[in-house]
């Protein structure tokens, strides 16, 4: 059964077109750009689905395990295997998983 909690959203693409004005965020007045933003892509993961299988499986424990020590691909996104939040995946990471699926730990919380 495919997991139903929290998703995060991700920016992943941005594409820019020629000659667009916008307000500069640090200063008051009007800045000219060369570029102003006509797509944004927006994906969503699920937190601890680092296979990108649409759940959390033991299987994601075991694709962490590879990408930091066997030199396994990286999982899509990155943030999707930060489950404590910490902005770092690690060791951690896996017991973290580990206690969300078998020990009743609390739900993962990416960065």
């Amino acid at each position: 059964m495919p997991y139903t909690g929290l998703r995060r959203i991700l920016l992943d693409t941005i594409t820019f077109s020629p000659d667009f004005t916008t307000l500069n965020p640090y200063l008051t007045d009007l800045v000219h750009i060369d570029a102003f933003v006509t797509k944004v892509g927006i994906g969503s993961f699920i937190c601890g689905d680092a296979n990108g299988d649409e759940g959390i499986y033991i299987l994601d424990v075991v694709y962490i395990i590879n990408y930091k020590y066997k030199d396994g691909p990286p999982p899509e996104p990155l943030e999707s295997a930060d489950v404590d939040g910490s902005s770092n995946i690690n060791i951690l990471d896996v017991v973290y998983l580990i206690n969300f699926k078998y020990k009743s730990g609390p739900e993962p919380t990416c960065s």
